[in-house]
């Protein structure tokens, strides 16, 4: 080989591009996902290959075939981006990008092409199952909750799960002194969501002054992380990122979980609560798809990589076309770092443990969305979900549902007043909620920020709310009885 040949090849190449008319059809499936009906024609006839879903398939197929490194960069009206297209060139390319620190904090991407933060890796040291080995008062204590908290048709509103789940994270992350305290929760959720603004290290100094209390006496997973990290500053940013991907697990995927368990099949010789709980992970992972900014320029199998360049990584996509290959511990899941997260694996383990206590007592029912198992849908919003958890025992083969014996009434007035003072107390719930949403509202007003006079009286607007949901929800179950 002659000296000229020899620089030639050592000369990096740079990424292939899509042709334009691919990346016209990338950025055009990202932009009609914001049309929610434009799927309703296709549906109706019958020609499934006609949706969004099946046509971004097909443009993935497509880009897969005709791109030999399996690494293509697409230009949409939403970015530039350098597109693996098969798990493996995703995992080997971010893996060497982000261990040679040429990576920015990575940011989720939804579907129609919207950008949103994610919360920072930062990776505890201890094992994920370690850090959740002591949740079960945790869990016991959530299970009973939503028991109580259901409605006379046996389901559980999306806020009051929302309320237990977030309890359950609490608690099991930083121990039972932690489990009202919500300010923690919407600091955190904040931080997250403010991540790359300058409110970001305003939002990150009031956490910080929020966690340090809880790691004087540390318990649950803070117990064992502050065992093994001794300064507080080294252990908040593990706590938060544990505590943020726990909090998702449990909420959402949970939720998810419990639809699955409700329609699929038994199979024998496996665990049935295991088996939704990685579906629901697989088919619906809280990052569908993330983005990597790189910040300084490298190399990559002899390709050159520019600063500058976003590494658009479509966790979903890759999957399904991978044929739904399994996860051991859900990290790609739940953690946009491409190596295991053992934060992703302590979520998976403090959900596996709810959902296999929740089950043991209550049984799921799935009233809304109608799914079926040979043809799940491609989006599962957990929020949508109307799931009933009805008691072993009162549940029927024929699907119906009761959670308890029927509490006699004893009104002077008959149906006609059983009635009466239903709709008052739906009204009165109805006030209640308002209420406390107001509460709410009010703070989240920025201006409780600045110090910790501001954040206690913030905690007591939120407590004042959460009594109020309570209140709220006592009244409607109260009005669901009297129109029996």
């Amino acid at each position: 080989m002659t000296v000229e040949a020899r620089t030639l090849a050592a000369v990096p190449r740079s990424p292939e591009t899509a042709w334009p008319i691919e990346s016209v059809l990338f950025g055009t499936a990202l932009a009609v996902q914001r049309i929610p009906w434009i799927d309703l024609p296709a549906r109706a006839l019958g020609l499934r290959r006609l949706t969004r879903e099946e046509l971004t398939r097909q443009l993935f197929v497509h880009l897969r075939r005709t791109n030999s490194d399996e690494l293509v960069e697409l230009r949409t009206p939403f970015g530039v981006f350098l597109t693996p297209l098969s798990q493996e060139v995703a995992t080997g390319l971010l893996g060497q990008v982000h261990s040679a620190g040429a990576c920015e904090s990575p940011v989720g991407l939804t579907a129609a092409g919207r950008r949103y933060g994610i919360s920072a890796h930062a990776a505890p040291p201890l094992p994920g199952k370690e850090l959740a080995g002591s949740v079960g008062p945790a869990v016991r204590a959530a299970v009973d909750q939503a028991a109580a908290a259901r409605s006379a048709d046996g389901t559980l509103p999306w806020p009051q799960w929302s309320r237990i789940t977030q309890r359950l994270a609490r608690s099991a992350v930083l121990g039972a002194a932690a489990a009202d305290d919500t300010l923690l929760s919407e600091i955190l959720t904040a931080m997250i969501q403010a991540g790359g603004s300058r409110r970001e290290q305003n939002l990150a100094e009031a956490l910080y002054r929020r966690l340090v209390p809880y790691l004087s006496a540390p318990e649950g997973a803070a117990a064992r992380i502050v065992d093994a990290r001794a300064r507080p500053e080294q252990a908040v940013p593990v706590l938060a990122h544990v505590l943020a991907l726990v909090s998702g697990a449990v909420g959402e995927s949970a939720a998810q979980a419990l639809a699955l368990l409700a329609v699929l099949p038994p199979v024998a010789g496996t665990d049935p609560v295991e088996r939704a709980l990685g579906m629901a992970l697989r088919h619906y992972p809280p990052l569908a798809a993330t983005v990597h900014r790189v910040r300084s320029p490298f190399q990559w199998n002899g390709m050159a990589v520019r600063a500058g360049t976003e590494i658009l990584h479509s966790t979903a996509w890759l999957r399904e076309l991978d044929g739904w290959q399994d996860e051991s511990d859900g990290s790609a899941s739940l953690c946009a770092h491409p190596s295991a997260c053992p934060a992703a694996e302590a979520a998976r383990a403090v959900t596996r443990a709810f959902l296999g206590a929740l089950t043991q007592s209550l049984h799921p029912v799935l009233y809304a969305p109608r799914l079926h198992p040979d043809r799940l849908p491609h989006a599962l919003e957990p929020q949508s979900l109307k799931i009933a958890l009805a008691d072993r025992s009162g549940f029927q083969a024929d699907g119906s549902v009761s959670v308890g014996a029927a509490v006699g009434l004893s009104l002077r007035d008959g149906d006609h007043a059983a009635a009466h003072h239903a709709a008052l107390a739906r009204r009165t719930a109805g006030r209640l909620e308002e209420q406390a949403g107001a509460l709410v509202e009010c703070a989240q007003s920025s201006e409780w920020n600045n110090d910790a006079v501001g954040e206690h009286f913030r905690m007591v607007l939120l407590g004042h709310a959460e009594r109020c949901f309570a209140a709220a929800a006592d009244m409607q179950r109260t009005a669901d009885r009297l129109a029996r």
